[in-house]
């Protein structure tokens, strides 16, 4: 009798750890079931867009987007799962992308925010990318480079930075510009003093920013004359800071109705409202003279607030993001007419 009731407690004791261990990789494979994603998703900038670096991994703790691996480490190239490439920083010639063999699940990620005729056209790009990042409505991931206001519950106005500077005006280094615009700034130049804020610096996003605010006027001036609706789409980082930083931007390119139907019409001055350079330069040094007429085009700011699109790394987070969700992949076999359709 003892025996068999030592033999039982002998089967129920091997019994014991089997049932922990079914119960325990019952519980493994549950949990893997529920979090299909438990590896990182890696994504590689190639090259750090405009100049602008930033820390990496930081999209869950300023966009809560979870999951994503940034890196600039190019010898993790053949384990990324995608490669973020600002078009305007490719060269010409190819030259400065990658040079290995594509691995087979990774994912291309083309950027182009430029207008389209500040986007030149480079041959060579078809069958490159899976995905599209842009201000175009019809692009894989759409950021709005426009603003976005809101509405303040206070009437105080937000701190103005200190102005040191009367007007400025960003140096776009070796992209081309219109004639027409280039024409325009030079007679400008000629009858006002213009700071040049120049981008491409070490540290770029922080130079410039502060830059910027000290600035009391910033010669947004664009070169685009469309006035579709996929150009209106559009609205360049130099306006967009413009306002967040309280300076009043000066604008051309795009009509005053769009404009207006993106900011508030007394937050600029457009260049169309003048015949000529002179005016323009006589109106702006007025300003520059009288405070209070000066702070009128600042006065929105009592009711609005001025939404900050963190570029580049808000841009990246949402590339990650969309290769971690996407599992189809497609290929652009002909970017240059996509391209070409904003036009």
């Amino acid at each position: 009798m003892a025996r068999v009731q030592m033999k039982r407690k002998q089967v129920v004791l091997c019994v014991i750890p089997i049932v922990l261990m079914m119960h325990l990789m019952a519980k493994i494979f549950h949990s893997q079931e529920s979090q299909p994603h438990q590896k990182d998703t890696i994504l590689l900038i190639w090259f750090w867009p405009l100049g602008h670096e930033f820390e990496p991994d930081s999209c869950t703790s300023k966009f809560n987007i979870d999951g994503c691996h940034l890196t600039a480490d190019r010898s993790l190239y053949t384990e990324a799962d995608g490669v973020l490439l600002h078009q305007r920083d490719i060269a010409k010639d190819l030259s400065n992308l990658p040079k290995l063999h594509r691995p087979f699940f990774q994912q291309w990620v083309g950027m182009l925010f430029e207008s389209p005729e500040d986007s030149s056209r480079i041959p060579g790009l078809d069958n490159f990318f899976n995905i599209t990042m842009s201000y175009q409505e019809d692009a894989d991931i759409v950021v709005h480079r426009k603003l976005v206001l809101k509405h303040r519950d206070t009437e105080e106005s937000n701190p103005l930075p200190t102005k040191t500077k009367s007007f400025c005006r960003l140096d776009y280094g070796d992209q081309d510009e219109s004639p027409e615009r280039l024409k325009y700034y030079s007679d400008l130049k000629e009858l006002i003093t213009v700071e040049v804020l120049r981008q491409h610096t070490q540290n770029s996003a922080e130079v410039y920013s502060s830059a910027v605010k000290s600035c009391k006027f910033h010669l947004a001036l664009e070169s685009t004359k469309h006035s579709d609706e996929k150009t209106a789409e559009y609205m360049a980082e130099k306006l967009h800071n413009s306002l967040h930083w309280g300076t009043v931007p000066v604008v051309s390119g795009l009509s005053r109705k769009i404009y207006e139907g993106l900011i508030p019409r007394g937050a600029f001055i457009h260049v169309d409202d003048f015949n000529s350079p002179k005016e323009l330069a006589d109106y702006l040094s007025m300003l520059d003279e009288n405070e209070d007429k000066y702070d009128q085009f600042l006065s929105w700011r009592k009711n609005f607030s001025v939404t900050h699109f963190a570029f580049p790394l808000e841009h990246a987070c949402l590339a990650c993001s969309y290769i971690r969700e996407t599992t189809v992949p497609q290929v652009f076999s002909h970017i240059g007419q996509w391209e070409e359709s904003r036009d």
